[in-house]
């Protein structure tokens, strides 16, 4: 049974995005953003008589990067670029005090980093796309104001 209590040696490690990674065993449909995007349409079902403001948050790309299939397999780590400089130490970053920071300059890690951005950007482009089609069909799309915004 397990306690859910790490071990003292375990806890100190620190672990990035980079090193959460894998599949989720979860069927694509009730994913964060497909139950998100499916709120989303079913919402501009209920509100096209009206006037509306609709907000939807899709919360991934934030650990844990997890993707389910088929969303997985579209994008494989092995086959993913580094781009270069890999080993910048983000000398003129505000964000850090010029050290390099180890996850981000692992070759292996940044694949797995790139390979799971590039799978949820396309499962979030789709449920848009789907948000989109919808406003279309209700004939709401020449009157509604779309906005996208992102916080990367």
């Amino acid at each position: 049974m397990s306690t859910g209590i790490m071990p003292v040696e375990e806890s100190k490690r620190s672990l990035s995005q980079a090193d959460i990674h894998g599949v989720l065993d979860l069927p694509a449909e009730y994913t964060n953003t497909a139950v998100q995007g499916r709120m989303g349409v079913q919402a501009l079902e209920r509100l096209k008589d009206d006037q509306f403001i609709l907000t939807c948050s899709f919360h991934y790309l934030h650990v844990p990067i997890t993707p389910s299939e088929p969303n997985d397999s579209m994008c494989k780590a092995g086959k993913m670029p580094v781009h270069q400089p890999i080993g910048d130490a983000r000398d003129n970053s505000p964000y850090t005090t010029g050290k390099e920071i180890p996850p981000y300059n692992n070759p292996e890690k940044v694949k797995y980093m790139v390979a799971n951005y590039n799978t949820f950007v396309t499962e979030i482009d789709g449920w848009v796309g789907k948000i989109l089609t919808k406003l279309d069909d209700l004939g709401l799309r020449e009157n509604t104001l779309v906005i996208f915004v992102s916080d990367h």
